[in-house]
């Protein structure tokens, strides 16, 4: 509710990460149009702001979009070192993007150097392996298997659907049909309020 409240379209809050929660936070009633593009900002927010380094040498000969980026009015601060630590976290949450979209060569090498130690510190602390899926451009997080919650699990099992068994066909079905009868949303959506 502190968020819904103190956020909204008219300050243009597109997407939040909050650290306390460690959540990425989405509006529920409007979305960005480049979607992708604020999921990745705030992801890079996710993975680099716990292990930030704020020097201003990562603020350094960065390409123009990012630079723009930290300028902006809202990451000042009459605290030189608040705003110093505000703009070396929208500039690691930006060079994150710049990665994963292929553009890496164009970060300075101080914050690239720093974007990828805090990326391997993440790996070893976390027990995430982050790949780049060169034929399909796709990035991946690994997990091992004993880090991943399914349907059974007591925190995140009802959230999930249970896996068919070997050799059972699906089919895809609209959510919006009924199915014999019963609204399949409706019937999902009181699935998870309760």
């Amino acid at each position: 509710m502190q968020l819904r409240a103190r956020y909204s379209p008219e300050s243009g809050t597109a997407a939040i990460f909050d650290p306390t929660l460690n959540l990425l936070v989405f509006p529920t009633h409007y979305v960005a149009r480049d979607l992708e593009r604020v999921v990745l900002h705030e992801l890079g927010h996710a993975l680099t702001m716990s292990l930030a380094n704020p020097r201003a040498a990562l603020l350094e000969d960065l390409p123009p979009g990012i630079a723009k980026h930290v300028s902006h009015h809202g990451y000042g601060s009459d605290n030189p070192a608040e705003a110093l630590r505000m703009q070396v976290n929208e500039a690691l949450a930006e060079a994150y993007v710049y990665l994963v979209v292929e553009r890496g060569s164009e970060l300075p090498m101080a914050l690239l150097s720093d974007l990828m130690f805090i990326l391997s510190s993440v790996e070893g602390e976390k027990g995430i392996r982050f790949e780049f899926d060169e034929d399909s451009g796709r990035t991946l997080s690994r997990l091992h298997e004993s880090r991943l919650a399914f349907p059974g699990d007591p925190d995140w099992g009802h959230l999930l659907a249970k896996r068919p068994p070997d050799g059972v066909d699906l089919e895809v079905r609209e959510l919006s049909q009924t199915v014999d009868g019963v609204d399949e949303v409706a019937r999902r959506r009181r699935h998870r309020a309760a």
